[in-house]
Formats: structure tokens, sequence, C-alpha cells
């Protein structure tokens, strides 16, 4: 009698230890595969935050202001997905899918890595370019609201990025506005002369301006109509030149913050 309860209390620890075995294997089990869905969905939003930064830099370079509103567009659209009835997101899933049914399909620049962005999506509109942009948006969007594994990931947009184009806009418009100012003034010493000071033409016109320190000249940009100045100041050993936005009047002079390398 003493050795079968002795089996049967061996059998039964047997199985109660191959329980417990088997339920501590299946936690570990749910938790790699969770993480291994949270690794995928890193990786895959990863990839998308590069498709979008492809064609946001293409776009930005394009038309600064454009890209600037494009992107109130785009935190707009990302507001109204996650805000959407899960149906409607799927069916907004459905037709990504169907318009892209791969990853890979998302990448709308495709190209070889040596061959410019520009040359790249050269055959696309820019409105083209911009609902491929809005379609990462969504498709994100759609992930972090109805996936689990996208539980945690960072929204598309974001109130630092929209801040950071505002400024990161007028640094790139002041590098091109000096760099057009600097060329109109080589262009203006190769056809002032002497006896007259004064450049106006078709493209431009430049003005001498009164100055107590400095020799100044006013710089209008007649295709875009911009105003700005130019002064040069003449120190023992070197000249100081500086360039400013102005007014009409050439009265105002606004510092450029031209520190985009282009």
């Amino acid at each position: 009698m003493f050795w079968l309860w002795l089996s049967l209390a061996l059998v039964g620890g047997l199985v109660g230890g191959f329980m417990v075995a088997a339920k501590l294997f299946a936690g570990m089990m749910k938790e790699a595969v969770e993480q291994a869905a949270k690794d995928k969905a890193a990786d895959h939003d990863l990839l998308m935050h590069t498709f979008r930064r492809e064609l946001g830099n293409w776009m930005f370079r394009a038309d600064p202001d454009r890209y600037r509103a494009l992107y109130d567009r785009a935190r707009l659209t990302e507001a109204r997905t996650l805000a959407a009835d899960p149906a409607d997101r799927l069916a907004l899933l459905k037709r990504l899918a169907s318009d892209m049914p791969l990853i890979a399909d998302f990448d709308f620049v495709g190209s070889r890595e040596h061959v410019t962005y520009s040359d790249a999506l050269s055959l696309y509109s820019y409105d083209e370019i911009e609902e491929k942009y809005l379609d990462i948006v969504r498709w994100q969007s759609v992930q972090i609201a109805d996936n689990p594994a996208w539980k945690y990931r960072p929204k598309p947009t974001s109130d630092a990025d929209a801040e950071h184009i505002v400024e990161y806009t007028k640094r790139l418009k002041d590098t091109r506005f000096k760099k057009r100012l600097q060329e109109t003034m080589r262009l203006y010493w190769f056809a002032r002369t002497d006896e007259a000071r004064d450049v106006d033409n078709d493209f431009f016109a430049v003005r001498y301006v009164h100055h107590f320190a400095e020799n100044r000249y006013g710089i209008h940009l007649k295709d875009t109509n911009e105003f700005g100045l130019f002064s040069i100041f003449h120190g023992d050993d070197r000249d100081f030149e500086s360039y400013y936005r102005s007014s009409p009047d050439f009265t105002e002079e606004r510092v450029l913050d031209a520190t985009v390398s282009e």
C-alpha cells in the first residue's frame, strides 16, 4: 500500500510540475511573441519615418511654405484618423493595403542610393508626392489606434516638429535670400558706373542709401518683390559686410539667420 501511495504521489508531482512548467513556458512564449510584434512595429515605424523624411526633404527644399502647410494638414489627418470610428479606420486600412500591398510600396523614391531625390521624384507632381506623404501618416495612425504592438509608438507628427518647421523655414528662406542679395551685388558692381551709382533694370534695382558710418545699398528683387540692404564698413585691416531684410524705403533692417547648408 505504501508503494502505491508513493507512486501516486510521484505521478502527481510529475503532472503538477509539468503543468507549472507548461504554464511558465506558455507565459514566456506569449511575452516573446508580444516582444517580437513590438520589435516589428518599431522596425516598420522607422521605415515609415524614413520614407516620409525622404519625401519631406524634397518638398521642403522645393517650397518650404507649402511644406509647412502640408505638415499642418498631416497633423489634422493624424487627429481625425485616431478619432475615427474603428469601422472607418478598417475601410481606410483596406484602401491603403489595396494601393500599397507591401511595406516596400510606401517607398515612393524607390531609386538607387546615389540618385538624387529631385531626379527620382521628377516623374511625379508635387500634389502626388503630398498625397503619398499623407498616406504614410494615415497608415501609421491606423496602426497606433488599432494594433496593440503599436500602442506606445510615437505619433507621426508632434508639437516640437511643428515649432521647428516655423523656425527652420525662416532660416532656409533667409539663407536663400542672402545668396540672392550677394549675387545681385556682384551684378551691381559690374553694371554701375562712376556717373550712375544706382542701377535699375527689369530684374533688380540697387541704390545708394545714406548712413553715418557705413556704405549702404538698398536692393529690390523685382520677381519676388523683396527688399534688402547690403552694408560695408571699412575697418583698419579688413572690411565688414552685412546683409539684412528691409522695407521698400530701406529704413528697416532685419538680421538674417542664414545658417542652412544646401
